[in-house]
């Protein structure tokens, strides 16, 4: 993968969230990095977090791709502890960023795109609506999924209703009755509801996918790493988004470490335009 261009959607959420710390009274040591966990390469679960003094947290995806994966094997997680959170994400925009510096940036967006919107009156992360259930499957749709999601596609094929999945590793095209994996984006053209995965901010290609979502009535955007600010994304006319707010993060960074399902240390949430 390439350096991130300073034009991507994490540098618009960067901005966005420097400009609205400005405009808050919230006391600078709280902003603070209280912990940093990366997994090592033989993890399963293949995430980060970025804790803050304020027990905010952000999430990180740290498999994206090999040069991540290497990254985050190398990543001295005590050099990030007690350093500004503002500051860091000040130092990291503005320039082509590295994978190490592109998954830290993303951390700290999440981290405190937290702490920005518990203090919302009232917080817009909405934790009984099922993003999913915005799909609102009909027997005449046909969805379409950026990035595979396993229990979505049993849940989808379960009501006979078509579905394009969109990859980008040849090893996992495979067709079923109801479904079929491709490598070709422009397939999306065909459907009505879209589901992409958080990734592609992480990756940078989520513009490139929605050139092909211009039929769809619908775009969801979901992944355990969607927990920033909702504004760039409604901007390019995302309708939905499905994240994850940590509510015990020393209790998620346990389970991380012994490879086990996150539970009850997170909670989902849904974000509606």
């Amino acid at each position: 993968m390439k350096n991130s261009e300073t034009n991507s959607i994490i540098q618009e959420l960067a901005e966005l969230i420097l400009l609205k710390i400005g405009q808050m009274e919230i006391e600078p040591s709280q902003l603070s990095i209280k912990h940093f966990f990366s997994p090592d390469r033989i993890k399963k679960n293949h995430f980060g977090v970025i804790i803050l003094q304020n027990n905010c947290a952000g999430l990180i995806y740290t498999a994206l791709s090999h040069e991540f994966e290497k990254a985050s094997e190398q990543l001295n997680q005590d050099t990030f502890i007690g350093s500004s959170a503002i500051h860091l994400l000040k130092s990291l925009i503005g320039h082509r960023r590295t994978a190490l510096e592109e998954m830290v940036c993303m951390g700290l967006v999440n981290a405190l795109s937290d702490t920005i919107m518990k203090h919302q009156t009232p917080d817009p992360r909405n934790y009984e609506m099922d993003s999913l259930g915005s799909l609102d499957l009909q027997a005449n749709d046909h969805v379409g999924m950026v990035g595979f999601f396993p229990p979505v596609v049993k849940r989808i094929e379960e009501k006979k209703i078509p579905l394009t999945i969109i990859e980008k590793k040849e090893d996992l095209l495979q067709t079923s009755p109801y479904w079929q994996v491709t490598l070709d984006p422009q397939k999306l053209m065909a459907c009505n509801k879209v589901i992409i995965t958080a990734t592609t901010v992480l990756n940078n290609s989520l513009d490139d996918i929605l050139s092909y979502c211009g039929n769809a009535e619908l775009r969801i955007l979901i992944g355990p790493t969607a927990g920033f600010l909702p504004d760039p994304l409604f901007a390019r006319n995302i309708d939905v988004i499905g994240g994850s707010i940590v509510k015990d993060p020393y209790q998620l960074i346990e389970r991380l470490e012994r490879d086990e399902k996150w539970g009850d240390s997170v909670n989902k949430y849904c974000i509606r335009q």
